[in-house]
């Protein structure tokens, strides 16, 4: 089975939009065709999310967090991932 870590922003636009392609993969996901790893911090990122940009109360943030943390294994990583920040790239366009 294809193991995959599914992110907090696949997980909020597959809320916010049911008929998405990240709803699609978290479908996948709930099926148990991939199977998804999540960390207790991806977890506290989707909640805190879900409260400030989709603005749901808290019974309904709390059984969305459940409902992922039914279809996914926990995996508690041992060394924090370095973060890159990337400066987007510019592309100029002359005339021809």
């Amino acid at each position: 089975m294809l193991k995959v870590v599914i992110d907090t922003n696949v997980f909020i636009s597959a809320f916010y939009l049911p008929e998405s392609r990240p709803a699609d993969v978290v479908l996948l996901a709930r099926r148990k065709t991939i199977l998804n790893l999540i960390s207790l911090q991806i977890l506290e990122e989707v909640e805190r999310i879900i409260r400030k940009k989709l603005f749901w109360d808290n019974p309904k943030t709390q059984s969305a967090v459940r409902r992922i943390k039914n279809f996914s294994d926990e995996v508690h990583p041992q060394e924090p991932l370095a973060i890159i920040v990337m400066t987007p790239i510019i592309e100029s366009r002359s005339a021809p």
